[in-house]
């Protein structure tokens, strides 16, 4: 085991974690770009927030982002889970391979313009299936999700 503890109201430039097989446990962590490598083990984040630019590959893992305001997020997921709750700000990317996305976007359905591309898999907004190439909503976030044979369930939070 490996623990690092960071004082309270740390904020870092940058952040990169290559993390193997294991746990990887975060409460707080606040920093302008994060490079996040994960692989095929389970990773927590309680609160996350990035300001310029967020990357993170989730290999075969679980991925679990309980409050992120995240800008600019580029998330590659390979056959694992991720369950995320999270404000995205400006051109995020997501794509996901053979495994499940939940996404809970927080805001309004105004903030946000989803494109989506499905291959054999599913997506979901709000419950309602979507059809491959579709764009949903018009706002100023833009959210590009791509799925392969995987399921994203995507839901508007309300703040």
């Amino acid at each position: 085991d490996l623990v690092v503890y960071v004082p309270v109201g740390m904020k870092f430039d940058e952040v990169e974690i290559n993390a193997g097989a294991g746990t990887l446990k975060t409460e707080k962590m606040v920093t302008n770009k994060l490079d996040l490598k994960l692989g095929a083990g389970k990773t927590s984040i309680d609160e996350l927030e990035v300001k310029e630019e967020a990357r993170i590959d989730g290999g075969a893992g679980l991925t679990e982002i309980k409050n992120g305001d995240l800008n600019n997020l580029d998330l590659e997921l390979g056959a694992g889970k991720a369950e995320v709750k999270a404000k995205l700000s400006g051109n995020n990317k997501i794509h996901s391979g053979a495994g499940k996305l939940e996404l809970d976007l927080i805001g309004r359905e105004a903030d946000y313009k989803l494109m989506l591309d499905k291959g054999i898999g599913s997506i979901k907004v709000n419950g309602e299936s979507q059809k491959d190439d579709t764009i949903y909503g018009q706002g100023k976030n833009l959210v590009e999700i791509e799925s392969g044979v995987g399921a994203v369930e995507i839901n508007m939070i309300a703040k």
